[in-house]
């Protein structure tokens, strides 16, 4: 049955021209390597060198302090956990940290201002102090590191849990990742990271970032992350900010002198979001055909539906979507990325009990931006009565489907459904052989058994099958083996109706002789009972003259075969 197309269009976008993207110019950075990633997404907006590991000095911390807010989830810590202070600790200390303001043996320090310590002035002893209480050494701890970052699927390798090892590597993405990752799973951390001082030992304690207010930085809306500086890691930086609801993530490698950061850092935020800004535009001028598959909807009957995105300009990702149904969501995607053509289908079906009188579905895309835009179409719900298999509704074969159930000859493979284009297997033809054998009086009765390895008895198909063997209808593909989960195929179904009719002196109609164009290809076993069947119209050849003897028959077709049998026999 010809099924017409009920399509709906709605254009996302409120232009009534065309749309002109303009790609945004590439920033300038100083920095070995540098990267800008949208938070929302994960996308790399832009990056140079962003996969090569290179040390990161005191960015290391970051894994440090995202360890040790793990353990403040898992509740082994508490932000007032109160953390003594080791000879080791304070030795490393006083040999690190500056102006004097040292951890100190035997005092200790609650877990929020050793955090303040690691993230603000970048302090070496806080790091020690953590690791130990936390892992018993800072050599277990760094051990913790290794596995939290194989574990997060970041790039990277930690030989000290502060910054200054020669065993610490990670690449500018992985150092992304992980501010984002550490952001996402711990948010607090940036009412830490975006504090510009705090009071330690007397004395005010300045964040080295320079991003944040009251410094020669100074930029709008950066509320982190964490510097870095050393001999063979020249001036890093990660950091990131907001600006109107969306954020951004950079990272700085091997600049040359602390302005390059500070700089470069600036012009990643300045080109991030201008590209969100540019990617938003973009997708505010993506349309959206959407589809069914059929005009109304009919009770117990899948039905399927068809989005198309259209007018997609350049590659970036949204952070997913959803298909609804009368407000209900139905279908949950992940991020992805958009393309022209692309397609998403639904196929979903309403019981047969159901008292909707329509259907109203909507598919949406959730915006990098958080905005939501959707396109909708109302579907009316049938009067018919609903369909007897949900995957049959609107089939060539939905009519003698009904019928073959009806007659008690077929079953579904469940309650829900019929399977119509699924290969009929040789146990399945077998079985509705013998019921319909015992429908037209025929002595179906046996012994149980077979001579199959493969079939077990009193199975479902057992019982038929060894009627069909002990009457010489059937065989195995073995002595041993009969196949039962094969799909049968177009001369195996010829053959075993052929056995059929000549053991039970069954004459039907017949026609003209038919010649195949294939007639090679069948097996000399199956070419007398081919000619046969295909003479009484049980099982025919192909248009293009073909029979097609080891093509598999699906259920739907073999249903066709007994229904014609039935009615020739009638």
């Amino acid at each position: 049955m010809k099924k017409r197309i009920i399509s709906a269009l709605l254009i996302l976008c409120l232009l009534l021209t065309a749309t002109t993207i303009t790609a945004s110019a590439a920033p300038s950075i100083t920095a070995q390597a540098a990267i800008v990633m949208d938070y929302e997404t994960g996308d790399v907006l832009w990056g140079r060198d962003i996969d090569t590991r290179r040390a990161p000095a005191s960015m290391t911390k970051n894994m440090t302090a995202f360890l040790v807010y793990e353990e403040i989830a898992a509740g082994r810590l508490s932000f007032d956990t109160m953390i003594p202070i080791s000879q080791n600790a304070e030795r490393i200390s006083r040999q690190w940290d500056w102006g004097g303001r040292y951890v100190r043996a035997g005092q200790s320090h609650s877990v929020e201002t050793l955090l303040r310590l690691i993230m603000l002035p970048s302090h070496n002893g806080a790091c020690i102090a953590v690791a130990e209480y936390i892992s018993g050494s800072e050599a277990a701890f760094v051990g913790l590191m290794n596995q939290t970052a194989a574990r997060l699927g970041i790039d990277a390798e930690f030989g000290d849990s502060f910054g200054a090892s020669a065993g610490n590597r990670i690449s500018a993405r992985a150092m992304a990742t992980l501010v984002r990752t550490f952001i996402q799973t711990h948010p607090d951390i940036l009412r830490i990271t975006q504090m510009t001082s705090f009071t330690f030992a007397g004395g005010r304690t300045p964040n080295t970032n320079l991003l944040l207010p009251g410094n020669s930085f100074f930029t709008a809306g950066a509320d982190g992350f964490k510097t870095g500086t050393g001999a063979a890691a020249g001036h890093c930086l990660s950091a990131t900010a907001t600006r109107n609801g969306r954020r951004v993530i950079t990272v700085i490698m091997n600049a040359p002198h602390n302005n390059g950061r500070y700089g470069d850092t600036r012009n990643l935020f300045n080109f991030g979001f201008a590209e969100l800004e540019r990617r938003d535009t973009a997708l505010n001028a993506l349309t959206v055909n959407l589809s069914a598959d059929t005009q109304s909807v009919r009770r117990n009957a899948d039905f399927t539906l068809t989005a198309q995105l259209e007018n997609i300009h350049g590659n970036f990702s949204v952070s997913g979507g959803e298909w609804r149904i009368n407000g209900q969501t139905v279908y949950t995607l992940g991020s992805f990325t958009p393309q022209s053509h692309r397609t998403f289908t639904l196929t979903h079906h309403i019981p047969a009990n159901s008292t909707l009188e329509s259907l109203n579905i909507e598919f949406s895309i959730l915006l990098p931006n958080g905005n939501r835009t959707s396109t909708s179409l109302t579907l009316p719900v049938s009067a018919a009565p609903p369909a007897l298999f949900r995957d049959v509704s609107n089939h060539w074969a939905e009519a003698d489907v009904e019928r073959v159930v009806s007659l008690g000859l077929f079953t579904g493979i469940n309650d829900d459904f019929f399977d119509p284009n699924g290969n009929m297997t040789r146990a399945m033809f077998v079985t509705v052989l013998g019921r319909m054998a015992y429908g037209m009086g025929i002595d179906v009765s046996n012994s149980g058994t077979t001579p199959f390895d493969d079939v077990p008895a009193n199975t479902w198909f057992s019982g038929h099958l060894a009627w069909a063997w002990e009457q010489g209808i059937v065989t195995g593909i073995s002595d041993t083996w009969f196949g039962t989960n094969n799909p049968v195929t177009r001369q195996e179904a010829a053959t075993m109706f052929y056995r059929f009719m000549q053991h039970y002196n069954i004459e039907l109609p017949l026609g003209a002789d038919i010649h195949f164009t294939d007639a090679d290809l069948i097996s000399d076993w199956a070419y007398t009972a081919i000619q046969l069947v295909s003479r009484t119209g049980l099982i025919t050849g192909f248009p293009d003259g073909r029979f097609g003897p080891t093509d598999f028959a699906t259920r739907a077709q073999v249903a066709v075969i007994f229904l014609r049998f039935i009615d020739a026999y009638a």
